[in-house]
């Protein structure tokens, strides 16, 4: 590749030919830079290089002399280190400028500038370091540009901007985007960290490619030599999703092996993953993962699956790398709201489970929430079960969090949807999240939920002389019950975790309420979260309707020839039974003439009892919906957790909504933390 920087105006004045001037690769760590400059044709002996390292923001001169390259095929290489410098991070990205200077014999002159930073990315003992300190990525992972925003409104610096303050806004430490300078510059500058790379199925047109030493020259001097000297990049992306089973998936292994050792002698100041999502760190620094799990799974309580390796991967693990989801969540949904059904293998299966055939004004509503819902999990269950497997390191939501995008004229036309107020919450750097399997209450009990305060401070300080405080809520914001404790020092990177026991008052009225929890230092709120809750008077059961038919239980029933046909009959849980079939001519006869039958849940082994008495029959699904491996059986699953009513209005619904049918509220007191 022969890259012509816009700095170098100094060599076309003076009559050097395009093919002889140099490209530039600045790599940098803490207190040391590289310099890499390759040419088509090698610079005749006698010619001096001399290396500037000044800061960006103040101009004052960091280092100035002559340097001797290290010459390797048609690069050479400088160094300088022990320089007196600022690190970059998040919360301070301060900036340099690398300039480079060759003086030819005869006084022909050329200059390459760079801006820097000083920053050191690595993977060890199972987490992912910036600068020596661990750290969390609270990413996303669809970004523009390349998303269907006009090219030159998604191009702009500006746009790029106010969508990059914006995800920090919302505590978003890191976003995937593709090779673009501008944004890259935006993100040098703001402190936005990038997932960049060859997010491909290819390498240089190979699947996989056949010269393996010409694909990593390709890697070096095409696909990621426009990005490295960026401080914001942390993470090369080698390849994104290439076959994970059968002959390709070893053809594939063999390489991606072969080109990350490669890469890291060329660049070991980030982190690769070799196979974006299906890999499962084979090769590379991090097990990285794409796991749809609360989408195409249905269910986000799946990701209590990554409290063990064995669950997720399906073969031993290697020890010591750092796990990814770089991309999860999915909940595709349109400018309206509402879910796209395409494609059909996708999406229809977790709509209808959550949405339905509810109205149109109402999908949009319930989409919203399913989309919050499931990033919620998402992002929390992988940050606070950190105590459980240290290992769990990023999560990347793949979910579309504004209305528009192609027919924006500015940010602000974008219009961020709910999901991004709860990014805000679950993304806060010192996260409270709870931990609340018990969803329904009755008042005058005692709710148990467990408390998790997860530090991850951007920078990187501990948590100190702090106060936590929750409260029960209603819905107009009254506070019913409250208490206040001072919090332990919770170092950074640790976890706080503490049970409570929260007597709830006998006299509440039956409705929603919210579990408030906040953090607070020094008078300033640091953070804060909410749970939902349900809380039932303890005569809530008798504020139903009163039946206008006789119930009659099917296991009470000795004969269906004189029942009225006024009556209901109800079947248990799993109790269809052969008696179903010798009834099945007197059971048709009492449908018929208007009697009623109400049939829950029957397993596959007593369903085709319960056919006998169908004018069509059902049969189960069997998929498992807690599969946590990669690809799942063919969906839709048989224990989903939300049950969606397409008929509200009846009867058997009466004082029960949705809310109170999307999750299980466990009575028997099991934690997360159980094996």
């Amino acid at each position: 590749m022969k890259r012509l920087s816009l700095l170098v105006l100094l060599p076309l004045l003076l009559g050097v030919k395009a093919e002889d001037v140099p490209r530039m690769i600045v790599f940098t760590t803490l207190h040391s830079v590289r310099v890499d400059l390759g040419f088509d044709n090698l610079p005749p002996a006698g010619t001096k290089f001399t290396l500037l390292v000044m800061d960006d923001r103040t101009g004052r001169l960091v280092h100035h002399g002559q340097v001797t390259p290290v010459a390797d095929s048609k690069t050479l290489r400088f160094y300088a280190d022990g320089l007196d410098v600022d690190a970059w991070t998040p919360t301070n990205p301060h900036l340099y400028r690398v300039a480079l200077t060759i003086e030819e014999p005869g006084g022909v002159s050329q200059r390459e500038e760079k801006r820097i930073g000083f920053r050191f990315f690595e993977s060890k003992n199972g987490h992912l370091y910036l600068n020596g300190k661990p750290i969390f990525l609270r990413g996303i992972a669809i970004n523009p540009p390349g998303r269907g925003i006009p090219d030159n409104i998604e191009k702009s610096r500006r746009f790029a901007e106010q969508y990059v303050d914006f995800m920090k806004s919302i505590h978003v430490n890191i976003i995937r985007i593709p090779d673009n300078d501008t944004w890259y510059d935006v993100c040098d500058e703001k402190g936005m960290m990038v997932f960049g790379g060859n997010y491909s199925g290819t390498v240089d047109g190979g699947k996989p490619p056949k010269d393996y030493d010409k694909a990593v020259d390709w890697y070096e001097t095409k696909a990621f030599a426009m990005i490295a000297s960026h401080p914001s990049l942390m993470v090369y992306a080698m390849t994104n999703e290439t076959p994970f089973a059968g002959r390709a998936a070893g053809e594939w292994e063999k390489f991606l092996s072969y080109a990350a050792v490669r890469l890291k002698k060329w660049d070991s100041t980030r982190v690769f993953i070799a196979n974006a999502g299906y890999g499962y760190g084979k090769a590379g620094d991090i097990c990285d993962l794409h796991r749809y799990w609360g989408w195409y799974y249905s269910s986000p309580f799946t990701f209590l699956h990554a409290r063990n390796d064995e669950d997720i991967i399906p073969f031993p693990k290697k020890a010591g790398q750092p796990i990814t989801f770089t991309e999860c969540v999915g909940n595709y949904s349109g400018p309206d709201g509402r879910y796209n059904l395409t494609p059909n293998h996708k999406n229809p299966g977790s709509q209808l489970n959550w949405t339905g055939h509810a109205s149109n004004d109402v999908q949009a509503l319930l989409a919203n929430e399913h989309q919050c819902f499931t990033f919620k999990q998402a992002a929390e269950l992988n940050r606070r079960l950190r105590s459980v497997n240290p290992e769990l390191s990023g999560v990347f939501p793949f979910t579309i969090l504004f209305y528009n995008w192609n027919t924006v004229r500015d940010f602000i036309d974008m219009g961020p949807k709910p999901v991004t107020a709860q990014a805000k919450l679950s993304y806060s750097p010192v996260l409270v999240s709870w931990e609340n399997w018990t969803t329904q209450v009755y008042a005058g009990t005692t709710l148990k939920p467990t408390l998790h305060i997860v530090n991850d401070a951007d920078d990187f300080s501990d948590l100190t002389a702090a106060t936590f405080t929750y409260r029960i809520i209603d819905e107009a914001e009254n506070t019913i019950v409250t208490e206040s404790f001072s919090l332990p020092d919770i170092a950074y990177y640790s976890e706080f975790e503490r049970t409570l026991s929260i007597p709830l008052p006998a006299d509440l009225a039956a409705g929603h309420y919210h579990l408030l929890g906040q953090v607070v230092k020094d008078g300033r709120l640091i953070s804060e979260n909410k749970d939902r809750i349900f809380i039932a008077g303890k005569d809530f059961p008798l504020s139903a309707t009163r039946p206008q038919r006789q119930i009659l239980p099917y296991d009470k029933i000795t004969s269906f020839k004189n029942i009225s046909p006024s009556s209901v009959v109800l079947i248990g849980e799993n109790g269809a039974d052969q008696a179903l079939v010798r009834n099945a001519a007197d059971i048709k006869r009492f449908i018929a003439a208007g009697g009623r039958m109400l049939c829950l849940r029957q397993d596959s082994s007593h369903l085709p009892y319960l056919n006998a008495i169908l004018a069509a029959p059902i049969r189960n699904v069997t998929m498992d919906l807690d599969y946590s491996q990669y690809p799942p059986p063919p969906r839709p699953s048989r224990n989903g957790y939300y049950v969606n009513p397409e008929r509200p209005g009846n009867p058997v619904f009466d004082g029960i909504d949705r809310e109170e049918l999307k999750v299980w509220s466990d009575y028997t007191g099991w934690k997360e933390s159980d094996r």
